[in-house]
């Protein structure tokens, strides 16, 4: 017979899935002790047809406890697996004293990214990361950390200015200039700003330039006041951080402009930024030199520049003394706290120095001087228990 009307078209399906889309798929067990603590062994198995890559666990409990779960996996050839078939590594399910817990990879790896970023920007160095992985001196926090919100610094558009007009508003100044951690200072220019009556360069020594005089101790600098003749007119700041909590609690006392001198970074540091200027520090220092005025400024404070070099044997400063000579290694790198601020009163000795400052001093000591020595450099490292611990 004849072949009948094509019926009406059927609605369209859903669009088929692609064998290369990403998709989020879970799988799990369920533990039960029957009223009882679960016991160890295998307690379970679970067939998965298909490739994919774990990113993340969760793990609940109707009550707080402990238990640490291993994954095992195999084909079905091989099957059953054993412990040698692990694919948990050191991120193994787990409760401690805990009702829930999760771990999510993806979140280290992220951030392993971004500071492998970080380490190639133009203020190259080493980028150490806080991971919360177990506090070694302090019991937990049930409760998270409120932190504050970051203090951002905007920058506006950079303007070009004349050197000369700069120069001409340092005229008639008492000039109080700070420089931080650095292995990059030309010595020849700080020594000609040191000459200066009206300036006085301080620097410790992780800013690592011995030839100059100006320097202070933590155990110098023992009467900072507010006296009229002693505080400057100006503040100029460059480099990484200081050691001494008097001159950081002096300097956020003084109520004058901060100038800040950097090229990619500027720390508020001193919670106070007036004007910066983005120049390479040893130019800019070079260029803006000012003519010798008559001033007491740099005297006053030589005066107050007075190294403490008479200890008792019996202290721990005498210890430190004793261990300097026997640190002949191209590179020093200081441990935080105590550390650092016996540091202070060594003579210099021409090395590069250097200290974990701030947030990450004492948990990173070990890991910068590690990745300093990675990079071919002989390094020695003085470091406390308590920092070695961390």
């Amino acid at each position: 017979g004849f072949q009948g009307n094509q019926g009406f078209q059927g609605p369209t399906g859903p669009t088929a899935i692609s064998s290369t889309s990403s998709l989020i798929r879970t799988f799990g067990i369920s533990l039960d002790g029957s009223g009882s603590d679960i016991t160890t062994g295998i307690k379970g198995d679970v067939f998965i047809p298909y490739n994919l890559t774990i990113d993340s666990w969760t793990i609940f409990s109707p009550q707080t406890g402990s238990i640490v779960i291993d994954v095992w996996k195999s084909s079905y050839a091989n099957y059953p697996p054993s412990a040698s078939n692990s694919i948990a590594g050191t991120e193994k399910p787990t409760l401690s004293t805990q009702s829930k817990n999760q771990d999510f990879s993806w979140f280290n790896a992220q951030k392993i990214a971004e500071a492998w970023i970080a380490s190639l920007t133009p203020r190259r160095g080493p980028v150490h990361l806080n991971i919360p992985i177990a506090e070694p001196f302090y019991e937990a926090l049930n409760e998270p950390i409120q932190l504050p919100p970051p203090s951002k610094i905007s920058l506006p558009e950079a303007k070009l200015l004349k050197l000369e007009d700069e120069k001409a508003k340092l005229q008639g100044k008492k000039i109080l200039i700070i420089a931080g951690q650095s292995t990059d200072y030309d010595a020849e220019v700080f020594l000609a700003w040191q000459s200066l009556p009206q300036a006085f360069v301080f620097s410790e020594r992780l800013a690592n330039h011995p030839s100059l005089e100006g320097w202070c101790s933590e155990g110098a600098c023992l009467d900072l006041d507010f006296n009229a003749a002693k505080v400057p007119d100006v503040v100029i700041y460059f480099g990484g951080p200081i050691v001494s909590k008097r001159m950081k609690h002096y300097l956020r006392g003084l109520s004058v402009p901060f100038w800040t001198i950097g090229t990619t970074f500027f720390p508020k540091t001193y919670e106070k930024i007036d004007r910066y200027f983005v120049a390479d520090v040893n130019e800019w220092m070079a260029a803006m030199l000012p003519e010798k005025e008559n001033s007491s400024f740099n005297s006053i404070w030589m005066e107050e520049n007075i190294v403490a070099n008479e200890v008792e044997t019996w202290e721990e400063q005498e210890i430190y003394r004793k261990i300097f000579p026997f640190l002949t290694a191209n590179w020093i790198h200081w441990g935080n706290s105590g550390v650092i601020r016996y540091a202070l009163d060594l003579p210099f000795t021409g090395k590069k120095e250097w200290g974990n400052r701030g947030a990450s001093g004492i948990d990173g000591s070990l890991s910068t001087a590690v990745g300093t020595a990675s990079l071919g450099e002989s390094v020695d490292l003085v470091i406390g228990d308590i920092s070695f611990g961390y």
